[in-house]
């Protein structure tokens, strides 16, 4: 079972187009694009506590250009309390973790889930 600390239902308003420029993916926010992009912060917890505000800061960045769609995350913690594991992909313990879940027929029924653990660690699949 999973155990994702925050989740959140996405639609059509959160997406924002790159104007120019080219996405580096490193893990660092620094080029313009990203810059311009307007963070999702407000976040409910799904688990261990449904409907509680979190206690600590997340910002979501979703952009995209003619070829693609991209998300970053940031997420403020403790870094002594993160739980974390390093193990092969798709195999990740009861871990903080951020996912995507894309939902492409708006059904609520099924969809593609991507995510990965604070040590880089992937999962993906479909529900």
């Amino acid at each position: 079972m999973f155990n994702f600390s925050i989740i959140i239902f996405l639609n059509l308003m959160y997406l924002q187009k790159f104007q120019t420029g080219k996405i580096i993916i490193d893990g660092i926010l620094s080029e313009n694009e990203w810059l311009s992009l307007t963070p999702i912060t407000e976040f409910i917890e799904f688990q261990p506590e449904e409907g509680k505000i979190p206690p600590f800061k997340t910002e979501v960045f979703i952009g995209y250009d003619n070829e693609n769609i991209y998300f970053a995350f940031k997420c403020y913690d403790d870094m002594k309390t993160i739980r974390k594991t390093l193990t092969k992909r798709d195999e990740f313990a009861m871990d903080d973790m951020v996912f995507v879940y894309l939902d492409t027929y708006g059904k609520e029924k099924e969809g593609y889930i991507f995510g990965t653990n604070p040590l880089g660690v992937q999962f993906d699949g479909l529900k």
